[in-house]
């Protein structure tokens, strides 16, 4: 029995050390108006609706046209919102964020994040509790 609770444990191993890193885009909901594009790993919300996105790590998020998006996304992903937009974002450790033109912004950060608020943007960035505000970027 333990012989084959070990072979079981030795190809499970080796299935997720061989397919774990793939590089799919890995949109966990998307409600709206939104596509995703595997091999550029991007994911948009198209203009004058309201999307919401999932995603996981690695992705870049677009809110495009005049949307309203709410997006969650994990390690390393980074947020693009534009133009007239509505953004609230959910950004996971090692991401990024650009609000743009007057958009609206608000992005809460996980741990460390660099966020860019440029043009006539109304840009919010929220820390977590262990991490300080430097500028519009946060700090951990």
């Amino acid at each position: 029995m333990t012989r084959t609770w070990f072979l079981l444990f030795v190809t499970l191993s080796f299935s997720l050390a061989l397919f774990g890193c793939r590089s799919e885009v890995d949109v966990l909901e998307c409600i709206g108006s939104c596509s995703c594009d595997e091999e550029t790993r991007s994911c948009s919300c198209h203009g004058g609706t309201q999307c919401e996105i999932e995603g996981a790590d690695d992705i870049t998020f677009h809110c495009d046209g005049n949307a309203d998006c709410s997006l969650t996304c994990g390690f390393g992903c980074h947020v693009v919102c534009p133009g007239t937009t509505t953004c609230e974002a959910w950004i996971g450790p090692d991401g990024s964020a650009e609000c743009q033109g007057t958009a609206t912004c608000e992005y809460h950060c996980e741990e460390e994040c660099d966020i860019s608020c440029g043009g006539n943007t109304d840009c919010t960035v929220h820390c977590a509790d262990d991490c300080e505000l430097e500028g519009t970027n946060c700090r951990c």
